[in-house]
Order: structure tokens, then C-alpha cells, then sequence
């Protein structure tokens, strides 16, 4: 409301008092007011007004625009002192004066310029790189990205299959949630996933490789929830599709696990070991894998469970997901790549076939091979498996490269090297050389 416009208010009400109801209108006006009005006197100056704008206006073109709005100017050193009238109590400052310069001026009228961009001069931060190489790998794997709410269900959990008193439980609740299917934060990716996928497969789309790169939260003592930044993946569907070559092959463990392995290297994380597992929520019996490198674990790799299953609507065929952590990622993507001299030195290969119970893991092996090279061991590749039809054991065949960074490897040194590498298998794993 103008503070200065009470008077012809009140000026127009006694006129039709004395003309309409025959009333006699007294001298003078009687005004109770203890703070009386004053309007601002704002500073605009026209270098500042131009350089806002784009424009390229003098001082004559700013009064006039501005003296047509009924504001009064007082020159000062590089612009006006403007007074703005009463009724414009919403002109407080030098941009709103500005604003008015442009309105009048006419916004078509102004060109088109591009801003300066300063270059700060600072590297983005660690996980923020690191996020944008991972997506960067996940996609060159056929990967496509997916961003859903972080408000989700308290029922998400359910799907999970996770215990009373585990921790995903612990949802941050929203004071004034959208729906109820959206009224607690999420403590997991994988139900997003799940929603993504049925919603693809509902629309005929079976071939599906997706990941989020995402927080999820969890409720604590403090004042705010825990955040944990992580990405997740999932893949259904066929991994090779019917030709008249091949036939159909569905996706299985192996392929998120390639992925994931993938992932991981081109992150710079080395020496990667998948241990099974059992017992994680969102994830099945069998298979599944931790993911570890020593004492640090990464993430969860494997099988999603049935309930998981069932949400993307899948009905046949398996859905495989993975799970990653930021922090322990972070760890060996700080680490400066070290540049490893290509070999000098011609490489020996030897082949070994060895029997050992069903439960013995391949990677234990792999681990006895390195383990008791000497250092000569720069490659371990398992190239067969045979599970012999009684059930007596089962044969893993390496083929193991030998090469010195030194010198060049002896048939006598490789023998006696390789026939050590056989006894400490045997001796470990109870296993037995195939051809014995």
C-alpha cells in the first residue's frame, strides 16, 4: 500500500461526503503517525547498470527511462541519486533500479552476450572424478545410467528381506513425505534398480544393463542421518541374443562379475579377491561374492534374491546386481599410477592340471601359485574345469607365465619353481596333479 497516498484517499472520500450526502467539509487534516514516510535515495550507477545488462546506454537514456516512472534524479559521480516515488515501495536497492532500465528499455532490444567464465584453477573433487571415470567405464560396457528418488517406501526393506534390527531399518522419516510410497529416505539403490527395471521390462524391453551412482542414508544419534555415496548395477536378460549361428545365452554370475572387475580396474584398484558369501540382504543363496583387496572390502556382487526378482518382473531367467563403496575406492584411486617397464626378457609357460575337493575356491589356488613364485610368477590364467561325474573331485587347470624382470628364465629354474608351486598346492589344498 503507498504510505503517501492516505491524503488523496481521504481528500476523495470528503469530496463525496460534501457532494452525495449534503455534509460540510472542515479545514484541515488531522494525521497520526508516528514514523512519518521517507523515501530511499539508492545510488545507480550507469557503468554497473551496463555492465549487468549487456547494454551500452548513457546517462540521458537512464533519466529518461526512469524519469517516466515518476522518480526523481540527482546527479552524482558516475550515475543519479534516485528517488523513487511513494507507491513504489517494492524499488529497495541498485538492482531493482536496474531491472526497471531493462523493462523499460525493452528486453528485445538488449544483445546477446556470453559471461565471462574465470577459470578457478582447482582439480574437482576426488569423487567427483572418480565418478565420472566409472561412469565412463560403465557405459563403454553398455551400461545406462539411471537417477531415481531418494524417497522411497518403508516396504523397500521387505524386499530386501532385512532383519528387524539391521540397519537398512533405520530410515530418516520425511516430515511432510509426497505419498506414502515416498515417505522415508532410502537405505538401499537396489529397490531403484528393481522399479527401473520393471518398468523397462513392462514395455518390452528385456536386454537390460542399469546403475545409479547415489547416496543412501541412515538414521543416527546426531542431529543429521549418515550419508554414504555409492554405486550399484543390475543386469537381466539375454547376454548374447538367438542367431542363426548361436543360440540364446542368458546373463549369469560371470557376466556382472566381468563387469565389476572391469569397473574396478579401469578405477585403478588392484589385486581384487571375490570371497562367497551368504547372508546379504537384497542378494540370493548362491552365487555371491564380497569383494574384497586384503583387509579392505569394496562391495557385493551375485544373484539378487527371489523378492528382488520378482519386483523387476522378471519370470524367466535370473537378475544379477552388484553393490560398491566410495570410500575404500577413493583409497587406491588417489594413488598415482606407476608406470611398469615393458619385460625385456623372453616369458616361460607352464601348464597345470590339479585336483582338489569341490568347496576348494580357485582364487585359493591362484593365491598358492603367487604366493610361492619368488616373484617369477607375472600371470595366472584358469583356462579349464572339470567336475568329474562321481562327484570325487573337481580338475582346474592353470597355465601359469614365468618371467624374470632381470634375466632370462632357465628350463632348470621354471622346473624347479613349477614342481615347488605343486607341492604347495597339494600340501595346502590336499589336492593331486591330474596326471598322477
Amino acid at each position: 500500500v503507498d504510505p503517501e497516498g492516505t491524503p488523496a484517499a481521504l481528500n476523495r472520500c470528503l469530496s463525496l461526503i460534501g457532494s452525495l450526502a449534503g455534509g460540510t467539509v472542515a479545514d484541515g487534516i488531522i494525521d497520526v503517525c508516528e514514523r512519518p514516510f521517507e523515501s530511499p535515495r539508492i545510488e545507480l550507477r550507469i557503468e554497473r547498470t551496463n555492465r549487468l545488462l549487456g547494454t551500452d546506454l548513457d546517462a540521458a537514456a537512464v533519466r529518461r527511462h526512469l524519469s517516466g516512472l515518476q522518480m526523481d534524479l540527482e546527479e552524482a559521480d558516475g550515475g543519479f541519486l534516485v528517488t523513487p516515488p511513494s507507491f513504489r515501495v517494492d524499488i529497495e536497492r541498485e538492482i531493482d533500479l536496474v531491472e526497471e532500465v531493462a523493462r523499460i528499455e525493452g528486453y528485445a532490444r538488449i544483445p546477446i552476450t556470453f559471461p565471462a567464465v574465470r577459470h578457478c584453477g582447482r582439480p574437482a573433487p576426488p569423487e567427483s572424478a572418480l565418478r565420472d571415470r566409472a561412469r565412463e567405464v560403465l557405459v563403454g560396457m553398455g551400461f545406462s545410467e539411471i537417477i531415481s528418488y531418494s524417497f522411497t517406501s518403508g516396504d523397500s526393506a521387505d524386499m530386501l528381506d532385512v532383519p528387524e534390527d539391521h540397519c537398512l531399518r533405520r530410515f530418516v522419516p520425511l516430515m511432510n513425505p509426497l505419498s506414502v510410497d515416498h515417505s522415508v529416505m532410502r537405505t538401499s539403490l537396489i529397490p531403484g534398480l528393481a522399479g527401473a527395471a520393471r518398468t523397462n521390462i513392462s514395455h518390452g524391453e528385456r536386454e537390460l544393463k542399469l546403475f545409479e551412482w547415489g547416496r543412501v542414508f541412515a538414521d543416527s544419534s546426531g542431529p543429521l542421518p549418515n550419508e554414504t555415496t555409492m554405486p550399484a548395477g543390475l543386469m537381466t536378460g539375454p547376454h548374447r541374443r538367438k542367431e542363426w549361428f548361436e543360440g540364446e545365452r542368458a546373463v549369469d554370475f560371470f557376466d556382472i562379475k566381468g563387469a565389476v572387475e572391469t569397473l574396478l580396474e579401469g578405477l585403478g584398484v588392484r589385486e581384487v579377491i571375490f570371497t562367497e558369501c551368504v547372508g546379504v540382504p537384497g542378494f540370493g543363496s548362491q552365487p555371491v561374492a564380497r569383494i574384497g583387496t586384503g583387509e579392505r572390502l569394496l562391495g557385493t556382487v551375485g544373484k539378487a534374491s527371489e523378492k528382488v526378482t520378482g519386483s523387476c518382473g522378471v519370470k524367466d531367467g535370473g537378475v544379477f546386481i552388484f553393490e560398491l563403496l566410495v570410500s575404500p575406492l577413493l583409497h587406491w584411486w588417489e594413488k598415482p599410477p606407476v608406470f611398469k617397464p615393458y619385460p625385456k626378457f623372453p616369458a616361460v609357460y607352464r601348464d597345470l592340471s590339479i585336483i582338489v575337493d569341490p568347496d576348494v575356491q580357485c582364487s585359493m589356488v591362484e593365491e598358492i601359485i603367487r604366493r610361492t613364485g619368488q616373484g617369477l610368477v607375472e600371470n595366472v590364467a584358469l583356462f579349464d574345469v572339470y567336475d568329474g561325474d562321481d562327484g570325487s573331485g573337481r580338475a582346474l587347470a592353470f597355465r601359469i607365465c614365468y618371467r624374470s624382470p632381470e634375466s632370462t628364465l632357465e628350463g632348470a629354474t621354471v622346473n624347479t619353481l613349477h614342481e615347488s608351486i605343486v607341492e604347495a598346492i597339494c600340501r595346502e589344498t590336499g589336492g593331486r596333479l591330474r596326471e598322477r
